[in-house]
């Protein structure tokens, strides 16, 4: 998921790295509720983020921080109702 695995050695990503994996977790998780405001605040997150972890040269890293960013956008979206689920769970018995 948005783990701390493998970030860039600087103190400020180690920090941050940390926070967001901590918060991100627990949004994916449904533990914590994301509000536009920690919406925001996680999507800068992670593209600061690969900003320095590409300058380190761990690309799958910044690979990883991305997919979260779009899964944060992809979450905020389905909480508004601008991109409402169209999945199905199909349930089979024999």
């Amino acid at each position: 998921m948005c783990g701390e695995a493998n970030l860039p050695p600087t103190p400020w990503a180690q920090t941050v790295g940390r926070k967001f994996a901590e918060s991100a977790t627990s949004v994916f998780k449904q533990q914590q509720e994301l509000t536009a405001k920690r919406a925001s605040a996680l999507r800068i997150a992670a593209l600061c983020l690969v900003a320095e972890a590409r300058e380190h040269g761990r690309t799958v890293t910044a690979d990883l921080l991305l997919h979260c960013y779009a899964g944060l956008i992809l979450l905020e979206r389905r909480a508004t109702g601008t991109a409402p689920a169209k999945e199905m769970i199909l349930l089979a018995t024999t």
